[in-house]
């Protein structure tokens, strides 16, 4: 999952946590405060009914003042004896069980809501809460029984509990773009790093990242990889700076050591089996040879920033190269086929986009079986020629063919020492299609086929 979803999804859960946790402290105040405020009025009736019951007035007096407040309470007044003393007119309409704990209870009943509250709904049944208090009156204990209609709390709840509901959703939805909106402003500098860090490669190590302003832990962050791609580009410098130098220096004292076992091979004085172990020896030296200078054509072309350009034709380039080859491809009985299907004029390195299909060709030479063929394919489209040269030679398993254009990498190094490859070759036309803007790619069925194409921006 992305950082920016999960940024998103924190965002979310804390924010529905929060206004969860808010509409249910609001849901419980809604729900426990009515009833507070109703027991808090009925104890002050119940305070209000002992101190008149101990002044030690007349019954009649008593259920005077008790008549007077019982509109709208359901009141039921015991002695000691548990005899009524008085009931209100509430109780002869409604049925309430008694119970003396505990002190504050509900109960429902089959008396319609409207009867107490005016506009309330008809079918809406009634609940009271029932207070039981019970206190001394000059002497003699009494018990007492007070009790209230309630307005439709429950479905006044239901109505909060599914607005909350609503809210949530909503909360949800705006929560959701906000989060998603803000974790991208977040993530922002950090998509601007990774595109920069991208469009570093070994060819474009003197790019560096520009600091954001803000000396915060993302200004941390470029000032890190800034000091790591000094020392990548220093280290390669050096690497590269290396093997130049160490090619050129080798590149003098094998020419030397080529041309005097040639002259010692051509002296007729020398013994044959000594002429036998010179000769093999040469093979190596030849191929030792062949090794600096592929090692100091790649040095040059990672050097290199650019290329020079000449105008010129791919198709007359590859033809010279195809005829070059043809009479080697004709000792080993293979067959070479042209189809250029469109002319491409382009602007670059003649020499080294000639050093490309040599390259190729020799490899599809090497590699090739007895009686296959090599096929030579070029088109045009879009401002770019894409060239294909294939084989019907042992073919690359699948685990190298990611591989092939790695410098030193071969398939199978018995394989290679046998034709004097030395792993560069690939490596040196990629570099070479890299200076021309161009890619390279490789395809290959094992005991079959294999396909390398590239493709070259021309000129319109």
């Amino acid at each position: 999952m992305k950082i920016r979803y999960r940024i998103s999804l924190w965002f979310i859960g804390g924010g529905l946590l929060s206004t969860l946790l808010l509409s249910l402290f609001v849901v419980y105040e809604k729900a426990t405060l009515p009833y507070e405020l109703i027991d808090d009025e009925l104890l002050s009736q119940v305070n209000s009914i002992a101190d008149f019951l101990r002044e030690n007035r007349s019954d009649a007096e008593v259920a005077s003042v008790l008549k007077s407040l019982s509109r709208p309470y359901w009141i039921q007044l015991f002695d000691h004896k548990n005899e009524v003393i008085f009931s209100s007119d509430l109780v002869a309409l409604v049925d309430i069980p008694l119970k003396q704990a505990p002190s504050f209870y509900n109960v429902n009943t089959q008396a319609p809501l409207g009867q107490f509250f005016t506009g309330a709904d008809s079918e809406e049944k009634a609940q009271f809460r029932v207070h039981f208090a019970q206190f001394d009156d000059g002497g003699s204990p009494v018990m007492l029984y007070i009790a209230r209609p309630l307005e439709d709390l429950t479905r006044e709840t239901s109505e909060l509990i599914q607005s909350i509901f609503i809210g949530l959703a909503i909360s949800s939805l705006c929560l959701l773009a906000m989060s998603y909106a803000i974790a991208g402003r977040i993530l922002r500098p950090i998509k601007t790093i990774n595109r920069l860090v991208r469009e570093i490669s070994e060819n474009t190590l003197d790019k560096r990242i520009t600091p954001a302003k803000s000396r915060d832990e993302l200004h941390e962050l470029t000032v890190s990889l800034n000091t790591m791609f000094d020392r990548l580009e220093f280290s390669f410098a050096r690497q590269k700076e290396f093997v130049a130098n160490a090619s050129h220096e080798l590149k003098t004292p094998l020419s030397i050591l080529r041309l005097a076992m040639e002259e010692a091979i051509g002296d007729n004085s020398i013994a044959e089996p000594l002429r036998k172990k010179l000769s093999d020896q040469y093979i190596i030296l030849l191929r030792l040879n062949r090794l600096v200078e592929n090692l100091l054509n790649l040095s040059v072309l990672e050097f290199k920033g650019s290329v020079k350009t000449d105008r010129f034709s791919l198709n007359d380039l590859a033809m010279e190269v195809v005829e070059e080859f043809r009479p080697i491809a004709e000792a080993h009985h293979m067959t070479l086929t042209v189809s250029f299907n469109d002319r491409c004029m382009m602007s670059g390195s003649r020499d080294l986009i000639r050093q490309i299909f040599i390259n190729l060709s020799d490899n599809a030479i090497k590699y090739n079986k007895p009686g296959g063929t090599i096929r030579y394919r070029i088109t045009a489209d879009k401002g770019y020629a894409t060239v294909k040269i294939s084989d019907t030679g042992i073919g690359i398993p699948a685990d190298s063919i990611v591989r092939v254009f790695e410098q030193f990498y071969r398939v199978e190094k018995s394989r290679a020492a046998r034709h004097g490859g030395s792993g560069l070759g690939l490596t040196i036309v990629k570099k070479i299609v890299e200076l021309h803007n161009g890619t390279i790619s490789a395809e290959s069925v094992p005991g079959q086929w294999t396909a390398i194409t590239f493709t070259l921006p021309i000129l319109s």
